[in-house]
């Protein structure tokens, strides 16, 4: 049975962990996906390779694959920013997580 750990949240989403299936979910704004390592990692790199500039405009203009055929997300700028937060953060974690369980501590719950 799955059983996801959060990695990180903020106030449009989280990434969850599941060390038994190996799979990411994430949900960030109205959406929940999920994706194996491999597709996380690239989504990761995909997503932080896209350069912004901080402005208020609203518009959804930028838009990022998703590993199934024809669904992706459609962001603004202040949401792409948002979601590469969420992303590296998550990241960062699970380093963490990882380090201390290779050390002998328990990661935090």
């Amino acid at each position: 049975m799955c059983a996801p750990k959060l990695l990180h949240h903020s106030e449009l989403g989280l990434i969850r962990f599941c060390e038994e299936c190996r799979h990411y979910q994430i949900a960030f704004g109205t959406i929940v996906f999920t994706l194996d390592v491999k597709d996380f990692y690239h989504f990761s790199t995909s997503i932080n390779k896209i350069s912004t500039i901080e402005t208020e405009c609203k518009i959804k203009d930028i838009w990022i694959n998703l590993p199934a055929e024809d669904v992706g997300l459609l962001l603004n700028t202040l949401e792409l920013i948002k979601l590469k937060e969420l992303v590296g953060l998550s990241l960062h974690t699970q380093k963490l997580n990882t380090i201390l369980q290779e050390v002998g501590l328990s990661s935090p719950k």
